[in-house]
This record gives C-alpha cells, sequence and structure tokens, in this order.
C-alpha cells in the first residue's frame, strides 16, 4: 500500500493505469511491454504503468525503461504475493506472450473486473470476448506497438464502465460459463468419463457379438 501510494503521489496528473503481471524471462517480452509504454506514454501522458513480478530480465527492462526516459512513470513491484491487490489498481491489462497454454492470469484479471490485451499465443483468444472484455493482438512474435497502443487505449477509455464485469454482466456470465471451478470440474470429469463409455460400449459389443 505505501509502494502504491508513493507512486501515486509521483503521477498526480495520471487518471488511467495501465498493468502487467509475467514472469521477466524472454517468453513474456518484457522489453517490448516497456517500449509499448513508451509508445503508449507519448500519446496518452495522463497514465501510470504498473509491472508485477520479477526474474532475470528485470533489470534490463527498468534500464530500458530509464533509456527511453519513462522510468519515472513505471512502477516494477519485482516480485509479489499480493497481486490481486495490484490488479485492482489497474484499468487495463496487457500480456506480451510468445508461446503459453491457457493464461490463468487473463481469466484472473477479467475476475478482478479487468479488461485485457494480449498475443494470440495458446489458449489466450479462449479467455476473453473479443471487443468486448478484450482485444487479441495479431501476432506472438512481433506485435505491433501501434496496434497494442490502439486496443490499449480503446481497452481505457471504457474502463469507467463498470457493467461488464458486474454479478450478472456479459464479462461475468463469459467467465462463470467457462472458467468457474464447476464448470472446469464438470468439463473435466466428462473428458475423463468418455474412454470409460467407450469401452463400456465396445465391451458390450463384443459381449453381443
Amino acid at each position: 500500500e505505501a509502494k502504491w501510494q508513493a507512486f501515486v503521489e509521483a503521477t498526480p496528473d495520471a487518471t488511467r493505469t495501465i498493468g502487467g503481471v509475467f514472469r521477466f524471462d524472454t517468453d513474456k517480452q518484457p522489453n517490448v511491454w516497456v517500449r509499448f509504454a513508451a509508445r503508449y506514454l507519448k500519446a496518452q501522458p495522463d497514465t501510470r504503468m504498473l509491472l508485477v513480478g520479477g526474474g532475470r530480465l528485470l533489470e534490463g527492462a527498468q534500464e530500458l525503461a530509464r533509456e527511453l526516459g519513462i522510468a519515472d512513470r513505471i512502477l516494477f513491484t519485482d516480485r509479489s504475493n499480493r497481486v490481486p491487490f495490484w490488479m485492482s489498481k489497474m484499468d487495463v491489462f496487457l500480456l506480451l506472450l510468445r508461446f503459453e497454454g491457457l493464461p490463468n492470469v487473463l481469466i484472473e484479471a477479467q475476475y478482478m473486473g479487468v479488461r485485457v490485451v494480449t498475443t494470440p499465443a495458446g489458449g489466450a483468444p479462449e479467455c476473453l470476448i473479443e471487443g468486448t472484455t478484450g482485444h487479441v493482438l495479431e501476432c506472438c512474435e512481433k506485435p505491433c506497438l501501434d496496434n497494442i497502443v490502439r486496443c490499449a487505449k480503446d481497452l481505457a477509455d471504457k474502463s469507467s464502465d463498470t457493467e461488464l464485469f458486474a454479478e450478472d454482466g456479459p464479462g461475468r456470465r463469459f467467465l462463470d460459463e467457462n472458467f468457474s471451478v464447476p464448470r472446469m470440474l464438470a468439463n473435466f470429469v466428462r473428458c475423463a468419463a468418455r474412454p470409460l463409455v467407450e469401452e463400456e460400449l465396445q465391451a458390450a459389443a463384443l459381449r453381443a457379438a
């Protein structure tokens, strides 16, 4: 709380916060994230950036922020076990994956009421409603910075609308219908049971023969 409050006081003109939560490693493209931040701040200077996570590329990302002259507009928290607290401060969540399975952090951000921008890595496109709860970028390896800026600004402009993720809002319904614990358990049981049913049917066919 003290770290966040100090950052808020150091950026009193900021009206929006764009953030990310990831391990600072090559597959998360932290330097691309920082370059996006510089491009976005040039167009929207009344913004602050928030990056949560640690890793071997953290110091390099911090150095790049200094080189680009935006170090005072980005808060690097390093590793944190208070991720929900940091997410609650974000208006837009940005994830620049090169490859991934199903990125739970995109689901978690939306459950926190935050719209998301992501590359199309792995199952990321399945985690959002395109154009409503977020945007999927055109590629993973070299996403266009101008397009990331456009997508992030579109969602930032909508961030004051909290009905999307309200209890009966379309964003919340989408999450509950696809990623709630009961739904995931039901899907798992259905998938696990299917081979057993097929085996029983095959056995019955053999007995009938």
